[in-house]
């Protein structure tokens, strides 16, 4: 009985082992997923509605832009914030902000809607 109950204590403290080691180095194909996807970045589909020299506002919210702003057109072609039309559909990325309105990193527009202008919004929604 002895003899039992001494293997089945090798054979569990074995495995609780084996576990504990496996579980500090982690398969190299996780590590190389993890790699590929990179960091979450939020991105939606939204209709701009307004634009000023430093903000839009699209899907009833205001995003900031930035100095580093990609906007695209839609051949992919990059425009400046005075050139896009406003109201427009638009692929937009963008990261939250810890206060504020989040930021716009990039805009490629989708549609542009019949009537859209370039001109500056009179009146930025709240």
């Amino acid at each position: 009985m002895d003899s039992k109950l001494t293997k089945s204590i090798f054979v569990v403290t074995a495995f609780l082992l084996l576990c504990g080691l496996g579980s500090s180095f982690p398969a190299p194909m996780a590590i190389a997923m993890e790699e590929e996807i990179g960091e979450y970045m939020p991105s939606a589909f939204m209709v701009i509605e307004a634009k000023s020299r430093h903000s839009i506002v699209a899907s009833k919210r205001r995003f900031d832009i930035m100095r580093e702003t990609l906007i695209l057109d839609g051949s992919g072609k990059e425009i400046k914030i005075q050139n896009l039309p406003v109201p427009c559909q638009a692929q937009v990325d963008y990261e939250t902000a810890p206060y504020g309105d989040p930021i716009a990193l990039k805009i490629r527009i989708k549609k542009v809607f019949p009537g859209a202008s370039t001109d500056w919004s009179d009146s930025m929604p709240e």
